[in-house]
Order: C-alpha cells, then sequence, then structure tokens
C-alpha cells in the first residue's frame, strides 16, 4: 500500500471527477489505516454540514488556488500535468486535515469563495470500488454511513444513490455502519440475498465460491431484514444473530453468536471457531492472496479453532497444519495441507 497521494488524485476523488484507475488508487492508499480513515471521516463530516448550508456549485480552481497558497503548493495551472503535487503523507495527516477539510467535500465539489450561476445538474455515474485479495478498504458513503470491504469484494454503488434512495450492490463481503433513515431504507443487494437496514451495524458476506453459505449476514448493533434473492420469504436478526441462506435458497437463522469473532477481519485480524477447513481455507486465500489447498479429503471436515492477528502466511498456515496434526508441502505455487504420516 503506497504511504503517501496525489493531492490533484485526492481532489478528483472528493469531487467527483476521479477516473476509475484515480478512485481505485485514492480506495487502496486509505486501505484498513486508521489515521487515514479518521481524516477521511472528517471530510465526509464537513461535506455533510456544508450541503445543507450550501446551495451554489462550487469553483474547483479557485478553491485549488487558495488550497495551493495555504499549503504552500505550487498553483495547480502553473504545475506540468504530469508532475505529482506534494504527496499527503501519513504523518501529515494530523497537520492537515483540518485545513483540507475547510476546502473537501467528500463526493462534492471544491468551496468558491464566491456564488456561481445555477447550471443544469449532470446526471451521477455510479462508483465501483474494488479490493484485491489481501486486501481492505473503506468506504465512506454521501450519507455518512460507513463500509469496510474485506479482501476481494466489489461494492457498486449507483448514481442515484443519495436521500432518497439507498441501495447498493455487492460481491464479496462487507461490513456497514449505516446512519439509520426510516424513509430512505438503507439496502444492500447481492446475487442471492437482500438486506435491510432497520437501524444497525451489520456484515454482509456473498462470495460466488462460497457454496454452503452463498449469502450470510451478522448484526453486530441493531435489526436488519434479509431476504433471499426472490424475496418470497424474509427474517428480521437483530444484534448477535446471524442469518443465511442456504445452497438451495432456504432461510436460516442462528442465535447467540459470537460477533466479535465473525467481525473479526474488520480490525485485521482473522476468527476461526469450529470451523471446518474446507471453509478455513478460501478465508486464508483471499487474506493472504495465496494458493491453498487441501490434500487429503478426510481434512476437510476438521474443526480449526485459531486466531490470526498479524502472522505471515507462511507462519499462518503452519499454525493451521499444527491444529491439524498436518504439514504442508509446497507443489508448485500452491500451498497444499497433507496429514502427517
Amino acid at each position: 500500500m503506497s504511504e503517501s497521494i496525489d493531492l490533484r488524485v485526492l481532489a478528483r476523488y472528493f469531487d467527483g471527477t476521479a477516473t476509475a484507475a484515480e478512485r481505485d488508487e485514492v480506495v487502496s492508499w486509505i486501505g484498513a489505516d486508521l489515521e487515514r480513515r479518521a481524516a477521511v471521516a472528517e471530510l465526509a463530516a464537513s461535506w455533510a454540514s456544508d450541503a445543507r448550508s450550501l446551495e451554489a456549485r462550487y469553483d474547483t480552481d479557485a478553491a485549488w488556488s487558495r488550497l495551493a497558497t495555504d499549503l504552500h503548493f505550487p498553483s495547480r495551472r502553473s504545475q506540468p500535468s504530469r508532475r505529482p503535487a506534494r504527496a499527503w503523507q501519513t504523518p501529515r495527516l494530523a497537520a492537515w486535515a483540518a485545513t483540507i477539510v475547510a476546502a473537501v467535500s467528500l463526493g462534492g465539489w471544491w468551496l468558491s469563495a464566491r456564488r456561481v450561476p445555477a447550471v443544469e445538474p449532470v446526471p451521477p455515474a455510479e462508483r465501483v470500488y474494488r479490493t484485491a485479495r489481501a486486501q481492505r478498504a473503506v468506504v465512506r458513503l454521501s450519507d455518512g454511513s460507513e463500509v469496510t470491504l474485506n479482501a476481494d469484494s466489489r461494492l457498486r454503488i449507483p448514481g442515484d444513490f443519495g436521500p432518497a434512495k439507498r441501495e447498493l450492490y455487492l460481491e464479496g463481503e462487507g461490513f456497514f455502519d449505516v446512519v439509520h433513515d426510516s424513509a430512505a431504507p438503507f439496502t444492500v443487494h447481492t446475487t442471492r440475498g437482500i438486506t435491510r437496514d432497520l437501524g444497525t451495524k451489520f456484515s454482509v458476506r456473498a462470495y460466488p465460491d462460497d457454496t454452503r453459505k452463498p449469502f450470510a449476514v451478522v448484526v453486530a448493533e441493531g435489526a436488519v431484514s434479509i431476504a433471499g434473492a426472490t424475496e418470497r420469504d424474509s427474517l428480521v436478526l437483530r444484534a448477535a444473530e446471524s442469518g443465511y441462506v442456504t445452497a438451495d435458497g432456504q432461510l436460516r437463522a442462528e442465535h447467540g453468536i459470537d460477533v466479535k469473532a465473525l467481525l473479526g477481519w474488520t480490525e485485521g485480524r482473522l476468527e476461526f471457531r469450529n470451523a471446518p477447513l474446507r471453509e478455513v481455507v478460501p478465508v486464508l486465500a483471499r487474506w493472504y492472496d495465496a494458493d491453498v489447498r487441501i490434500g487429503d479429503p478426510t481434512l476437510g471436515d476438521y474443526p480449526i479453532t485459531a486466531t490470526l492477528t498479524g502472522e505471515r502466511f507462511t507462519e499462518a498456515v503452519a499454525s493451521i497444519a499444527r491444529v491439524l496434526n498436518a504439514r504442508v508441502v509446497k507443489r508448485g505455487s500452491a500451498f497444499v495441507l497433507v496429514r502427517n504420516r
């Protein structure tokens, strides 16, 4: 993950003009870094306040000039098009955040000291955020809600996402910290199920290769309503409950779950509690971007209880092997778990 970000790329990300590659660059830069996450949250809070009090669009170039002067950057117009602006580096986040918060609005426009004539609004384009294997990211939404994406996930936010319609689409896994609005339910769509917020914090998992629970929800706070893709049946889940859709489309609920363990990934921690090895292996593969396989089919049902907190991949897979009384064999690029003979 890069330690710095081009301020002009960051500016385009916030004013909605960034290219897909630039958006991916910013999302990757934010990653799971708590300091960057806090700074982005401040920007979003500033946007929410300004959006309520300001009516006109903002002059991007004028605002950049003011910001460049305040931070002693060269003017954007005077810079060669490929020369990077001074990067926003992690040690300087706290010092710069207050200045930048005054000039930036998340998903909005740069502030201007003068009013400009009203123009016909341009329909906003949808945004797509992706995380690679071994990567997590935090996405702050325009309504103040926040999404933490797990590894190998994709979040699509339609262009009409806003106060009146809050629907988005997930493939993979995400944790949603939702600002509740009874007039505009927050809805997460996946190919196998739908989740609607009733005032809560919850996670949704829907990886295409998960055949046992192709759609699963964990509720940390509040309540949600979940339904299968056809919406014929639904369940209401509350804190410390989980619901999922089975491979044949049936809705199921689990009560008294270990929320801390199931949501440990949001804090950089993997926890398994009596999880069959066949379910542990794909999680390790996504988390570490590694090819992990089960070499002996009889190991697949073996229950794994383990906590991984920052271990390197080789250390992690070796610890799993010890639990199994197995060993790790390297076959090409694959790490294969086989029984000790």
